[in-house]
């Protein structure tokens, strides 16, 4: 099995308005006749081994053998699903999927849709490496994969890996707003352009830019950095800004007035008892992108969350 052909396609294109990876896959005589044997049992295998590693639940349906009577139609519907199914086990909205009917009996072009383009790579490597263990006459060597490593290694890998990448809720709520109302987008941590890097991020994965020209804006979170810049240094600062919110008498939280600020694991157990369990822990100044550390409800808990905060800012 070789693949032969890979486009992946960074917005809409010939196959999708979705960005899609699309390849084409070659096989042998031997290997189809070694799909066709297998067939019988492959979905049913494939779903117990996502299942075993996590990425399913024993609810979730893969494509029936007998929906396919071509093997190479079954491959399709197998290799495609289960690199959807991986980039949702790490919180990616994925959904769609096709073949395109090729003229050759010994040839497959899948196409299946990606948010981030390394992860959907990735996704697409591990899920023919599923493919491989249950046909193991599919002569394929991965190109970034360690397969001497068991798959559920390989899969707790891709999960941690993929999740660092997803798409925050609210920038999706963003674009999909920009796609009604007809405003360009561009995804500034995503292909064409490089990740960008920086100690403070409002939101990883999140950075827009909306509209043309001077009536372009650029968003990171539901932040409007060109617009509200002098109001930044406030965002990172959650002791000034919550001084802030309090003076314009906005509804907050429920916290202690005597320890503002918990310097010290001590102080933060004492403030904990006053206000009770669960509770919820931020860093005094927010770095990396990331809020807050949520739903501790003892001091075990409380105990780690701070040395995470710590890690996190202030």
């Amino acid at each position: 099995m070789e693949v032969t052909e890979t486009f992946t396609y960074i917005s809409a294109n010939r196959r999708s308005v979705r960005p899609m990876i699309e390849q084409l896959f070659t096989f042998s005589a031997a290997e189809c006749e070694a799909l066709k044997i297998d067939a019988p049992e492959m979905a049913n295998k494939l779903a117990s081994s996502l299942e075993s590693t996590g990425v399913i639940s024993n609810s979730t349906e893969l494509p029936a053998n007998n929906r396919h009577s071509d093997p190479l139609e079954l491959f399709y519907a197998l290799y495609t699903n289960t690199a959807l199914l991986l980039q949702q086990f790490a919180g990616h909205r994925v959904e769609s999927n096709l073949m395109i009917p090729q003229n050759s009996r010994y040839q497959c072009r899948t196409v299946y849709e990606y948010e981030e383009a390394e992860t959907g790579e990735r996704a697409g490597e591990l899920a023919l490496f599923y493919l491989v263990k249950l046909c193991p006459a599919l002569d394929w060597t991965p190109e970034s994969l360690d397969d001497s490593k068991p798959l559920e290694e390989l899969t707790i890998e891709f999960q941690q890996f993929a999740s660092k990448r997803v798409l925050p809720a609210d920038t999706q709520a963003i674009i999909n707003a920009a796609v009604r109302a007809d405003i360009p987008y561009l995804k500034f941590d995503r292909a064409p352009f490089e990740r960008r890097s920086g100690d403070f991020r409002i939101r990883a994965n999140s950075p827009l830019n909306l509209g043309h020209s001077c009536h372009s804006h650029i968003v990171d979170g539901t932040f409007c950095m060109d617009r509200c810049s002098q109001y930044l240094d406030l965002l990172s600062d959650r002791e000034r800004l919550y001084q802030l919110m309090r003076s314009c008498d906005l509804p907050l939280p429920g916290g202690d007035d005597e320890l503002v600020s918990c310097s010290t694991l001590s102080r933060a157990r004492r403030k904990a008892r006053r206000i009770g369990y669960p509770l919820v822990l931020k860093p005094a100044t927010m770095r990396r992108g990331r809020a807050e550390i949520a739903e501790i409800r003892d001091e075990a808990e409380l105990s780690a969350a701070f040395d995470e905060a710590h890690a996190l800012g202030a």
